[in-house]
């Protein structure tokens, strides 16, 4: 997800020779000066500077996450409420209740720490940033989601009605889990364009108007959405996109020398196939119907799209090999699609036929899409949000959208899991498509424009461009070894 790699090293280069100018190419002139910098002499010279402006990084990393440790003690300790967690009760039904929303986010965490954080390493070289670096933005943006989430729910009657206090109760933990998520999966797009300190400052934006979009405007459309297609995924997908967009960040080169054992990523794609069920449909009780449903429908859904995943490539591209790439990603389509109806009430056969609707969705994206988006505008996915969380998504939330048409006017059996809206839910979900993309689309373009003008003004000396990194990743630059910190305790002078 954050890996960067370096570009392949050119065959016919010896150990004392140097590049042609000609032979490297940047917007479309020949660069003299990238001659002198891949000669042995500029790759050492250079290295001195990557260093330089690694620690330059982490300085900065570490100055910004003390400063935002002691702010999170100040604020929460001017808007602590202590009885918001007192929402233990003798009753054995809410003590259920409780212990299934508890399971659902240690899901949700699972998910992301060992799911998409080994899902999406892209270089053998890389694994160490994506991991760790996946692990900080997580606790991150859930201690600043306890905040951003209880400021505007507290909003939702009018920006007088904000109580003052903080929603320091599992609910608001479990929504703060789900900002994490879609955070999470939109730097698998992007991440790896960015320096640590960027990552930080990106992901508190993002956190923001997750919150906004989430526990604000979306609170009017009495959505029923329990896989979180809308606030989710096409949300983190979308935001992905534009951010992208917007720094043109086609900076990424792919070195086939280090490339990641395909045994890391189906370690993640398999932690992501057994608890993506719960995160669907966990929050119900288990001796409930719309648990039962939640769980099989799911999981059918996820068997039918992945089965697919194997064949997709073969079949779109009469590819004879099978790719590790379209697979961990179309695993998952399945669970996203059936997101917004797993808990209701669906004939087996249509959810087999979501889940191979949707792998094929995700496969034909990452074939055809994607590469003409990189081509033609510079938007780069690193991971393939927009194939799966993104198209999958919109894919899932039309779906949706029948389902609620089709239950409101000819098959009333589960309307009641739609509540009062039940009548009018099919269009609330349809303006609600409209308005994530719009609000995403506007925050990603948001953040782009600050990312933009914070390099220009503040950060350019920072910038550690990936086609400057001969041998190193970011591993090498921001990561001590083992044997490092080893040397540094036990074989002190």
């Amino acid at each position: 997800m954050y890996t960067t790699t370096a570009p392949s090293q050119n065959p016919n280069v010896g150990e004392n020779s140097t590049i042609d100018p000609s032979s490297r190419m940047e917007n479309g002139n020949s660069n003299e000066t990238t001659a002198l910098l891949w000669s042995p002499q500029g790759v050492r010279k250079n290295q001195v500077v990557l260093e330089k402006n690694a620690r330059r990084n982490i300085k900065v990393l570490c100055y910004g996450l003390i400063i935002f440790e002691l702010a999170m003690v100040v604020v929460y300790g001017i808007f602590n409420n202590e009885t918001s967690g007192e929402i233990y009760s003798d009753d054995a039904q809410q003590q259920t209740d409780l212990t299934v929303i508890y399971y659902r986010f240690t899901s949700v965490l699972i998910m992301i720490l060992l799911g998409f954080a080994y899902n999406s390493v892209q270089s053998s070289d890389g694994a160490i940033s994506n991991i760790g670096f996946t692990l900080l933005l997580t606790t991150v943006v859930v201690q600043f989601a306890f905040l951003t989430n209880s400021f505007f729910q507290s909003c939702v009657n009018g920006f007088g009605g904000y109580t003052g206090s903080l929603s320091y109760d599992i609910y608001n933990l479990e929504d703060s889990s789900f900002a994490a998520f879609a955070i999470v999966i939109s730097f698998s797009s992007f991440g790896s364009s960015l320096a640590p300190v960027q990552m930080l400052i990106v992901a508190l934006i993002q956190t923001t108007a997750y919150s906004i979009l989430n526990k604000y405007l979306l609170s009017f459309f009495d959505l029923y959405d329990p896989g979180q297609i809308y606030g989710v995924h096409l949300f983190s997908a979308t935001f992905a996109l534009s951010f992208s967009w917007f720094i043109r960040s086609s900076r990424f080169k792919f070195d086939s020398k280090k490339e990641v054992n395909p045994s890391i990523i189906f370690l993640g794609t398999i932690f992501l196939y057994i608890f993506w069920p719960n995160f669907v449909s966990g929050h119900y009780t288990a001796n409930s119907k719309q648990s039962q449903f939640g769980y099989v429908n799911t999981f059918t859904c996820i068997t039918a799209s992945t089965v697919t995943s194997f064949t997709a490539a073969f079949l779109l591209d009469n590819e004879t090999k099978i790719s590790t790439y379209d697979i961990r990603n179309a695993i998952v389509s399945g669970g996203i699609a059936i997101g917004g109806i797993a808990t209701l009430r669906i004939a087996s056969y249509i959810v087999i036929i979501i889940g191979i609707s949707a792998s094929f969705i995700s496969i034909a994206t990452h074939t055809k899409l994607s590469p003409y988006l990189l081509k033609e505008y510079n938007v780069f996915d690193a991971s393939g949000v927009l194939g799966t969380h993104g198209m999958c998504g919109l894919f899932g939330s039309i779906v949706s959208v029948l389902v609620a048409a089709y239950k409101a006017g000819v098959d009333s059996t589960d309307v009641s899991e739609y509540g009062d809206s039940y009548a009018s839910q099919w269009w609330r979900q349809l303006i609600a498509i409209y308005l994530v993309i719009g609000v995403s689309f506007f925050f990603g373009c948001f953040t782009g424009i600050l990312h933009n003008i914070s390099v220009k003004l503040i950060n350019k000396e920072m910038e550690i461009d990936d086609d400057s990194i001969p041998e190193n990743s970011k591993d090498g630059l921001y990561w001590l070894k083992l044997s490092e910190t080893a040397e540094k305790l036990y074989h002190r002078d």
